[in-house]
């Protein structure tokens, strides 16, 4: 057997691909499951054990899934090596007929069982990482050193990080894992040795047929330093002989053949092959690597090559697996964890052109010592997620700039007080101080914009007419009939006005009116009696909504109407008012508000349904079938039709794809290259295919992200995004289609009722409708403004 030490590096490649991707579909089942777990810190240590056991069957599903394709792949490898293995030593011996075809089956068999373990024991791994992930996230949250939030980052990372390991030893009574390895290690490994073994053994037995009594050893100039002394050199099979004045040492003894650091023991890419005396030598002890570079200095390199292999490999599931939480959850930590994973893979990349550049420098011309191995780095499928932008800048960066102090100053706000509400309002979004850098520019001038909003201080600002009132007055006609915990949680709510929304409450208290404090049907403002209807009692103890948010959105509606004279409709319409100019929301230039809605909530349909296209596209234009068909956009039955030859050209047209390697024909090799265009017109044609890129889709999408939030957050977006859409976006709240009309009179309205309360009584809904509405969120304010200045 003598094949070349690359040859033999590469011999487990295709098949740990494979389970490369298996891996990764393991991993995102188990941190969708991981980042689902309700009321984490009240889970038990046994009930997680029992949950981490209901995973056995989908984890061996996904397995089960590519057992074809592992078999084909572990095929191809073995009778690739074994030919080549086998016509080398026919060359060598110089005459005989082939052995490796009658090999190949038990090869083949050996690797199959070898790979039975493996899986079974990849799928105990899986089942401990996320028992090992899980409880760590738990024991944190318990102990108060993290939130559910933080400690689920931890632990997805956790997860995504160590990958699924291959476990070697367990102890039956104790569970505890003594030994384990990465699953691409060992598979690479496993078929490695065995096909290196049972190439051995076919070689020595063509020896023992011939009467052959040398040996010939490969060397390969970065050989590791134990295995350097006995490369590129004859050994007698025989025992320590002498021919013709020439003394052999014994090849068993010399080469340590068959012990584990021995020749063809761990990770030993070295081989042999039968040798005449006297005949023509094809290896060296010390070779000379090509580029100049000693073997030690190739060795170092290389293992550092293996090294940022890794880290990409561990960085590449990291922003998969953060990704995940993301799109889960939509928070501010989310957000920043996702960024930092990016930012991670990024540096580890940089690493990897860095180190190859400096190395190749230091090279003889028109010679390399490293190059770029993808396969190497390939960790599974990467998420096609849209990408995300951040300022970076960090809080006091920010605060510290011209603009930022500037306006604190003009406002009589000190440095230290904006700080600690911008960390507040981190806090309301989720997130800390340091998150901040993970906001948009946009983002960070909003938040920026209402703390100076609700810190701005009349009495110090130049040239301020008068100090606002300041408090709930509770004589106020409009609190007459309510219990006292009621005027308590609107005081509390309302505070001093700090903000616009709340200094325009207080402005406008006394002309509110309460028509019915205990009115039985649904809450609403009438313009026709200038009053609302409500039942206060029910809202107070809300336990979908935040406490009194009912009451801001209502009295919201009454002071949109309110601002612009206080005169019933039918006074209003007698004057000759229209309509949109009844109400401040639609008045404020010429129902901004209303079109800057709808539009923004079309622009993100429109976003989403762009990338599911995109997304589709690209899907299909890289031959990613399989996640194609698990995001239902492709039929099982069409992707078990091309998936093969899917895999077939992805093959024939990756870097470095060696046509005589794999054993095929040039003509062979065309046939695959023009696989693409058959694959891409047969899944165009395909019914779920052409469903899943049509914009209900998109619809549909969006609906499950709104539907999935809490109802705080989700009700006011909600009714927007329906009003917006035309109730095709159905988010779990809403006023029905019929309520809407076509100018987007009522979109504004309602929409600003939904801001106002928001901001007084509702900060994790006004967080999400900043975060999808940004420039509606704006005008909002500059209504608010308006009304406060008497400026409309």
């Amino acid at each position: 057997m003598m094949l070349s030490p690359d040859l033999l590096e590469a011999a487990g490649d295709s098949v740990a691909a494979v389970y490369n991707d298996i891996e990764a579909r393991m991993l995102t089942h188990l941190v969708s499951s991981l980042i689902s777990i309700e009321n984490l810190d009240q889970q038990t240590a046994t009930e997680l054990n029992l949950l981490a056991q209901t995973h056995t069957a989908q984890l061996r599903g996904y397995l089960e899934d590519e057992a074809e394709l592992i078999s084909g792949e572990v095929r191809a490898t073995a009778e690739r090596l074994l030919r080549a293995s086998d016509e080398d030593d026919l060359k060598r011996v110089g005459a005989g007929s082939p052995m490796w075809p009658q090999q190949v089956g038990a090869t083949v068999e050996g690797v199959a069982r070898i790979l039975e373990r493996d899986n079974l024991q990849m799928v105990e791994g899986a089942k401990q990482a996320f028992l090992s992930a899980s409880i760590e996230a738990v024991t944190r949250v318990n102990t108060g050193t993290m939130t559910t939030e933080r400690a689920l980052h931890a632990a997805v990372r956790k997860l995504e990080r160590g990958g699924i390991p291959i476990i070697t030893y367990q102890n039956r009574e104790t569970g505890t894992v003594t030994v384990e390895n990465k699953v691409d290690v060992a598979v690479r490994r496993h078929i490695r040795t065995q096909i290196a073994q049972d190439g051995a053994r076919m070689t020595l037995e063509r020896i023992e047929r011939d009467g052959i009594d040398l040996v010939e050893v490969s060397s390969h100039e970065d050989s590791r330093p134990s295995h350097a002394a006995w490369q590129g050199q004859v050994y007698s099979l025989r025992g320590e002989i002498e021919i013709d004045g020439h003394r052999y040492r014994d090849f068993y003894e010399a080469t340590r053949y068959g012990q584990v650091d021995g020749l063809l023991g761990a990770n030993c890419r070295h081989s042999f092959g039968p040798y005449r005396h006297g005949a023509p030598r094809a290896y060296e002890q010390s070779p000379e690597h090509p580029s100049g570079l000693s073997g030690a200095e190739v060795y170092e390199l290389e293992q550092t090559q293996r090294h940022l292999e890794r880290r990409i490999r561990e960085a590449k599931r990291e922003v998969r697996g953060a990704q995940q939480v993301y799109e889960k959850t939509g928070g501010l930590e989310s957000r920043s964890a996702l960024l930092k994973a990016q930012a991670k893979l990024k540096t580890s990349q940089s690493a990897m052109r860095d180190l190859i550049k400096e190395a190749n420098a230091k090279a003889k011309p028109g010679t390399t010592v490293l190059t770029r191995r993808p396969n190497r780095e390939w960790a599974g499928d990467m998420p096609k997620g849209a990408s995300l932008k951040a300022s970076g800048r960090k809080l006091d960066d920010f605060l510290g700039g011209a603009g930022a102090s500037g306006t604190l100053k003009a406002n009589g706000i000190s440095m230290s007080a904006a700080r600690k509400a911008m960390a507040e309002a981190m806090a309301k979004r989720g997130g800390t101080a340091s998150d901040f850098a993970a906001l948009t520019t946009k983002d960070q001038q909003a938040i920026f914009k209402s703390v100076v909003s609700a810190l701005r201080n009349p009495a110090k600002v130049a040239n301020a007419k008068h100090a606002a009132k300041t408090a709930v007055d509770r004589s106020a006609r409009v609190y007459g009939r309510l219990e006292a915990e009621h005027v308590d949680k609107i005081a509390q709510l309302v505070g001093r006005g700090a903000t616009a929304p709340a200094r325009v409450y207080l402005r406008y208290e006394n002309q509110l009116n309460l028509l019915d404090h205990a009115h039985r049907g649904t809450a609403h403002f009438s313009p026709r009696d200038v009053g609302v209807r409500i039942n206060v009692a029910n809202t107070y103890a809300d336990a979908r909504q935040p406490s009194m948010n009912t009451w801001f959105h209502e009295f919201g509606h009454h002071i949109d109407y309110l601002s612009t004279g206080a005169q019933d409709y039918t006074a209003k319409r007698a004057a000759g008012t229209a309509y949109g100019d009844m109400y401040a929301s639609t008045k404020f230039k010429g129902n901004a508000f209303g079109r800057t809605l709808k539009a923004e909530a079309t622009a993100y349909v429109d976003a989403v349904h762009a990338r599911i296209k995109a997304e589709a596209a690209a899907r299909l234009d890289a031959l990613d079938l399989r996640r194609l068909r698990d995001d239902r956009m492709l039929s099982d039955a069409t992707f078990q039709a091309l998936r093969h030859k899917a895999r077939l050209y992805q093959r024939v047209t990756s870097p470095g794809f060696d046509a005589d390697g794999w054993g095929m024909t040039a003509e062979e090799v065309a046939a695959a290259k023009g696989y693409k265009k058959e694959i891409v017109a047969a899944a165009k044609k395909d019914p779920q295919y052409k469903e899943a890129t049509k914009k209900q889709r998109a619809y549909d999408e969006v609906s499950r992200e709104i539907r999935g939030m809490t109802d705080a957050q989700k009700a006011d977006l909600s009714d927007i995004f329906e009003g917006a859409t035309g109730a095709k976006v159905k988010g779990g709240w809403g006023h029905g289609k019929s309520y809407w009309d076509k100018g987007n009179g009522a979109l504004a309205r309602e929409a600003f009722a939904e801001f106002y309360s928001a901001h007084i009584s509702n900060p994790e809904g006004l967080a999400v409708l900043r975060r999808y509405l940004p420039k509606s969120a704006a005008i909002f304010e500059d209504i608010i403004d308006a009304i406060e200045k008497g400026a409309l």
